[in-house]
């Protein structure tokens, strides 16, 4: 989650505007390398999704409680928002309710319908003998990934792209991909760097030949980019072969609070001009050398304080909410 705030401070806070490849600056390079993380981190959210959904039950109170969730944080914001000063139109109060905005390009439909989805795609799963399952993520991979990132063809749909990295998790999971003797940590880093030598590229025929600015923006504009794909994919094998002891803080950091986070900082337009453009002013730092901790010290303060205003809304909302599901399955 660090990663797509990381991702939002570049990309939703009004300095991609302000990126002009033909006058580049350490700076602007800097907004452009740091906004790799985002696609990143919604590509291991599903592949997380899988690695774990593979090997456990749909329960409808999960449901309800992430419904409620998002319902909630929604009304707070507003409520926050309002006392500001800020005004919601008619279709910014419709877009409060879970499902009912912009659902085909929506993150929470796409991971619902997954979820509610999973018993059945797990069980077809199960039936996959390992070249079956091999040649399906093939066929998904090409269609969702190769086609766009070396041919150019618009073949991103978010529910199919949800559904490939849910395959993939469970990929990982159903054959332990994670314990295959590889450098993951290497990959990851070669890929890092492939894609940052791809964005500097990007910028030099934007310059001289395209005269396009955001041109830079196709090596991560999707999470279906393929190198977007493979640095996510090598990432979670990265770290799924760490050997950390088990901690509570990492269990909160890395599950318990991370949908919670991503809305409390970007559940809608009015929240993220607030945060990064009024509160923070990042446009403002484009050309002082200060950004990079400007960045650093504004992600980090607001992973943070959504992090502990989370666990606040759970403690108050969530865990009666729980208690009182529990006592009427009873």
């Amino acid at each position: 989650m660090f990663l797509i705030v990381l991702h939002h401070y570049c990309v939703t806070s009004g300095l991609l505007p302000l990126i002009s490849p033909s006058d580049i600056t350490p700076q602007m390079v800097f907004v452009q390398f740091m906004s790799v993380g985002g696609k990143c981190g919604v590509n291991i959210f599903f592949l997380l999704s899988g690695y774990f959904l593979c090997r456990s039950k749909m329960k409808w109170s999960k449901v309800w409680v992430l419904l409620i969730q998002i319902l909630s944080i929604n009304l707070l914001l507003c409520l926050f928002l309002s006392l500001l000063g800020y005004n919601y139109s008619l279709s910014d109060y419709a877009a409060m309710f879970p499902l009912l905005g912009n659902v085909p390009e929506s993150f929470l439909t796409t991971y619902v319908m997954l979820y509610l989805l999973s018993p059945y795609i797990n069980k077809a799963l199960d039936t996959f003998s390992r070249r079956d399952f091999t040649w399906l993520l093939l066929i998904l991979l090409t269609y969702f990934s190769v086609l766009p990132s070396l041919l150019l063809q618009e073949t991103w749909h978010y529910l199919g792209w949800g559904f490939t990295m849910y395959c993939t998790g469970a990929y990982i999971r159903h054959f332990k991909v994670n314990e295959w003797r590889l450098p993951f940590g290497l990959i990851c880093t070669g890929l890092l760097l492939l894609t940052w030598g791809g964005i500097l590229l990007l910028n030099y025929l934007s310059s001289h030949y395209s005269k396009d600015p955001m041109l830079w923006m196709f090596a991560i504009a999707d999470a279906n980019r393929l190198n977007i794909f493979l640095l996510s994919a090598s990432l979670l094998l990265m770290f799924a072969n760490l050997r950390i002891r088990t901690r509570s803080w990492i269990n909160i950091a890395g599950g318990t609070v991370t949908l919670g986070v991503l809305y409390w900082h970007s559940g809608n337009h009015i929240v993220r001009q607030w945060l990064w453009n009024d509160l923070l002013q990042a446009p403002q730092m484009i050309n002082s050398e200060h950004l990079w901790l400007h960045c650093l010290l504004s992600v980090l303060g607001v992973y943070l304080i959504c992090t502990l205003i989370e666990l606040l809304r759970q403690r108050v909302i969530d865990h009666p909410l729980r208690h009182f599901l529990k006592k009427q399955k009873a």
